[in-house]
């Protein structure tokens, strides 16, 4: 046979330039699924990641298309019409809106510094979602002046839930769910019955302060936390129960 030597392997271009499949989210009735497909685009020098939804028997097609930038973390709407995702379409991550059949992206969202994770309500009509705090006007105006700096363990930008209507023509206002400095939010769950928001905290968004995460509830009308798991030791990874009456969570 050859000698071994002889057989050339794809190249490092070749690498590249594969198309990768992630994200896969089946609809809530199993009509279809959403999936990104992550290329590389060589005239930006860029890898650029696009939602392409498919339906039993149709062919897939691209629904995103976000220019400079990515669509990432597709979900569906409880109705399984619409898909809500994240883009940075020149003002960080937001969360967009569009139809599962395609057209126009509707905004959803617009913070300063952005967001990350988001969650429907089981009504559809709202999402819950994660952002970081705004960096304060002291802090900088400092910045601007001399430099981004940091004083360790002792300023640093905290995670709170908001809460956005989805069904409106224009990019709606947010409702913040938690604020202040005596947690961050980690990850999060609405209840069943869309009424409350059950979510993991650390006193501090750094990595040794995940031994203190501790579990709690906040009431979306009435505006108030109360603390569900509050022990030594890490209690992460909460989980509604299907009738809304029982947590279920992870600890050490």
């Amino acid at each position: 046979g050859p000698d071994e030597n002889d057989i050339e392997g794809p190249s490092f271009v070749d690498v590249l330039t594969l198309k990768s499949i992630e994200g896969v989210q089946i609809a809530p009735d199993g009509s279809a699924i959403a999936y990104t497909v992550k290329s590389t685009d060589w005239d930006e020098n860029q890898f650029d990641t696009e939602i392409w939804p498919v339906r039993d028997g149709e062919k897939p097609f691209q629904l995103t298309n976000t220019k400079d930038g990515s669509s990432s973390s597709p979900s569906w709407s409880p109705d399984s019409k619409k898909i809500a995702f994240l883009a940075d379409r020149g003002d960080q991550n937001q969360i967009y809106l569009i139809s599962a059949d395609g057209g126009e992206a509707q905004k959803i969202t617009d913070h300063e510094d952005g967001l990350g994770s988001f969650k429907w309500m089981p009504d559809g009509q709202q999402i819950v979602y994660a952002a970081v705090d705004p960096v304060g006007e002291d802090k900088k105006n400092i910045e601007e002046r001399y430099g981004e700096f940091a004083i360790d363990d002792a300023e640093y930008q905290m995670v709170h839930l908001w809460i956005t209507d989805v069904n409106t023509e224009e990019t709606p206002d947010s409702t913040r769910l938690t604020s202040g400095t005596s947690f961050t939010v980690d990850s999060f769950s609405p209840s069943p019955d869309g009424k409350k928001v059950v979510f993991d905290h650390r006193p501090r968004p750094f990595a040794t302060a995940y031994r203190d995460s501790d579990i709690s509830i906040v009431d979306i009308s009435a505006g108030s936390i109360t603390p569900l798991v509050d022990q030594p030791g890490p209690d992460r990874g909460s989980v509604w129960s299907p009738d809304g009456k029982w947590i279920a969570f992870n600890t050490s």
